[in-house]
């Protein structure tokens, strides 16, 4: 190799050394520069997004807060809780809420209903009854389904409460077209899941089951209040303190309470015919 050669590979390295750090260099920078052109693109559209909800926050707080007020309002149309004792007093108050009426206006007045709240003439006759009698001669009561209303994402602290109770009842023609209607028009949510229905030709008295949903939201800052032992009968409150016949109907077998007087009394006749407690039992 001659001494030209030689010098002209010792300027070929040289020139390498000098230029192959800018090749790299520029090549990084390159992808350095493209990589933050990217970020740049996509941090503007973020930003312009960002903007467009600043310039809408007023329309987006004032939706919020309407929203805010529809699901507490959907909330608060369902009670804070399913308890057997109110679903027993729906019941009564079921069976006393159709309008008291002249005797003569009800078709099947011998219909042994409850009766409670009725009108006498002076010589103690009955002179009204209900106009739709009622009566609930068995209640099952099942357990609430729990379901937590959340998300993955957001825990709202309320239950959705589902209850399937069974029941069966009596009363007329014209009574059970009033207990349809009573139980889809009441305030709690409810549904009938299924109804069967029997008539009597020789009595006209209908009678069957009920399979009764109930719904409720219970949790948060709900407070499901204490069952209130007072119905309203054809307008006017009345306790029923559990303690007197309101406690169903004029029948010992009729209705979901029973007759107070009429069992007491039996209990007595046995203690007076020597039966003692235990036979009271």
């Amino acid at each position: 190799m001659s001494d030209r050669d030689k010098k002209l590979i010792v300027v070929l390295m040289i020139a390498m050394i000098l230029i192959l750090p800018y090749v790299f260099y520029i090549k990084d920078t390159k992808v350095n520069t493209e990589t933050v052109n990217v970020e740049i693109t996509t941090l503007q559209a973020r930003l312009d997004y960002l903007n467009m909800l600043d310039n809408r926050r007023g329309d987006y707080i004032e939706e919020t807060e309407r929203l805010n007020k529809e699901r507490d309002d959907i909330i608060a149309s369902f009670p804070a809780g399913i308890a057997p004792e109110n679903y027993t007093m729906f019941l009564l108050q079921t069976e006393y809420s159709s309008d008291l009426v002249p005797l003569e206006e009800t078709e099947y007045y011998t219909f042994s209903a409850a009766t409670s709240g009725k009108a006498t003439d002076e010589n103690g006759q009955l002179t009204t009854q209900l106009q739709y009698p009622i009566l609930f001669d068995n209640v099952s009561y099942a357990p609430n389904i729990e379901t937590p209303i959340s998300s993955e994402d957001t825990d709202t602290g309320y239950v959705a409460l589902t209850n399937s109770s069974a029941l069966t009842y009596r009363c007329y023609y014209g009574g059970v077209k009033y207990l349809l209607k009573y139980l889809m028009d009441y305030e709690d949510p409810m549904i009938y899941r299924s109804i069967t229905m029997e008539f009597d030709p020789e009595t006209g008295v209908m009678i069957g089951a009920i399979q009764l949903d109930q719904y409720a939201v219970a949790g948060a800052d709900r407070e499901f209040p204490d069952v209130e032992f007072i119905i309203d009968v054809d307008g006017q409150k009345m306790d029923t303190g559990l303690n007197d016949s309101m406690r169903g109907n004029e029948d010992a077998e009729a209705g979901i309470f029973g007759n107070l007087e009429r069992e007491a009394a039996a209990e007595e006749a046995v203690v007076e015919d020597g039966g003692g407690e235990e036979a009271v039992e």
